[in-house]
């Protein structure tokens, strides 16, 4: 009997312990949960995460030489039409597309195509000239941009006195800009075509798109053919980044002449905005410069900028 209560008096204590041991885990869990309670919990539900403070955006330009290389009996003819080229690398680049695309020398029917084609951005057209014969239409230059327009694209045609001829010609040379709302701020965007120093001042013009976007919000992207060699583009001082790539991009001045002699298509940002940035052209091999050539005597330009 003794051996029985003693069993008995161990199975009570055993159990009292457990019932102790229950009410401080019990206790325990609560306390923590309290404490958690008191932090905010950061991305959790309800309670969404801080954007990530850098972030990348791409510009793409290039000068697709709509009219002038489909000028029979001119040696700059191509057998195949710009637009496809530009539409085919900027496909090519998938999930990485341009934020803006700034096309140069576009027939009015090529902005049709091609902007059927980007149907994720929003196209704008700036003609320069009413009537071009290789267009059987309009012609001048053409900018496609991701996310929704704040108001409607500008543009500015350069001064009679940045020519030569102190008229401004037929084709008007300009820049064209749209504003932007897009990833959580405002932007703009421009494409410009600038006159070559035989009809007119390329600084001058240079300097009068300068100040035009000046005026507009510090986040904006400018694309486009300058006309003018690196060394001599000082409109754009040093707070400016162009695409880091000083490859040549122009002057493929034959379907047989894969040379490319210049630098004077840019993508340019300012750095306080994108502190550093990098460049790649259509143009770094034998065979795409090959390429390059059946549709244009520019190259394609892809810049990537960041923060």
């Amino acid at each position: 009997m003794a051996q029985t209560r003693d069993r008995r008096r161990k199975v009570k204590q055993k159990k009292a312990r457990a019932r102790r041991a229950k009410v401080v885990r019990t206790a325990a869990r609560v306390a923590v949960g309290a404490s958690v309670a008191a932090v905010p919990l950061v991305g959790g539900p309800g309670v969404p995460a801080e954007p990530a403070a850098a972030y990348t955006g791409r510009a793409a330009t290039m000068n697709i030489c709509s009219a002038a290389c489909h000028i029979q009996g001119n040696d700059k003819y191509r057998n195949f039409w710009g637009h496809t080229y530009l539409r085919n690398s900027v496909f090519n680049q998938g999930a990485n597309s341009p934020w803006t695309i700034g096309a140069t020398e576009v027939c009015g029917l090529s902005h049709l195509y091609l902007d059927g084609q980007f149907t994720s951005h929003a196209g704008d057209f700036f003609q320069t000239l009413s009537y071009h014969a290789s267009c059987s239409g309009n012609f001048g230059d053409s900018l496609y941009t991701v996310g929704a327009d704040i108001g409607s694209a500008t543009q500015f045609k350069f001064s009679a006195g940045s020519y030569d001829s102190g008229q401004v010609p037929a084709e008007a040379r300009s820049i064209g800009c749209q504003a932007k709302a897009g990833f959580g701020f405002n932007w703009d965007a421009c494409v410009v075509h600038i006159a070559t120093n035989n009809i007119a001042d390329p600084v001058q013009q240079s300097n009068e798109a300068r100040y035009v976007t000046s005026a507009r919000v510090p986040e904006l992207i400018v694309s486009g053919d300058f006309n003018l060699q690196p060394t001599a583009n000082t409109p754009w001082p040093v707070s400016w980044e162009a695409d880091g790539s000083l490859f040549p991009t122009a002057s493929l001045e034959t379907v047989y002449d894969y040379a490319v002699e210049n630098k004077i298509d840019y993508n340019y940002a300012p750095t306080a905005w994108f502190p550093a940035s990098s460049g790649a052209t259509s143009c770094g091999t034998y065979q795409s410069r090959f390429d390059t050539s059946q549709y244009s005597d520019h190259c394609y330009l892809n810049a990537t900028f960041s923060n």
